[in-house]
């Protein structure tokens, strides 16, 4: 079955623009045209779609996914070229997976100390031994104090 733009795009749960410019630069070169120019995709189509989609949402730059399109071309020989951007974006999604961990945590300590306020609890001075230990974590990342050069150069006074 021959797709249309907006046609794929739906089936590959994109919007059409990021269709047109993934084809633009060149992630999508088996894409056939009709004599008026028209792009015309197939069900393969798809699948290479949802594929740039996974590995832009694993971090892997635009030219990255190119490379690994061009290596997809080579066959064997691309191999070693795909197994090395994969593996830069299992450990690219790993960090970004860490990160999210952190931020829930973060979040539910919140909701916890909301919890506290609104059954009449005080948010001052909590004592370690009074937070649940799946929030300990939080507060003491949270608690931490500032280095004295913070990670931009800006270097702040202590009083």
């Amino acid at each position: 079955m021959v797709y249309t733009v907006s046609e794929i795009a739906a089936l590959a749960g994109i919007n059409a623009s990021a269709v047109r410019y993934y084809d633009k630069e060149g992630l999508l070169p088996d894409i056939s045209r009709s004599s008026a120019g028209t792009r015309r995709f197939g069900e393969k189509d798809v699948e290479s779609l949802k594929l740039i989609e996974g590995l832009k949402a694993a971090g892997l730059s635009v030219s990255e996914i190119k490379e690994y399109v061009k290596l997809t071309k080579r066959g064997k020989d691309g191999v070693e070229g795909k197994k090395a951007l994969l593996k830069k974006a299992e450990e690219r999604t790993a960090e970004k997976a860490k990160q999210i961990r952190k931020a829930e945590g973060l979040i539910r300590y919140q909701q916890w100390l909301l919890q506290r306020v609104e059954n009449g609890g005080s948010l001052k001075n909590i004592p370690t031994a009074e937070v649940p230990p799946e929030f300990r974590t939080a507060k003491r990342e949270l608690e931490t104090p500032l280095k004295k050069t913070h990670s931009v150069g800006i270097k702040i006074k202590r009083q």
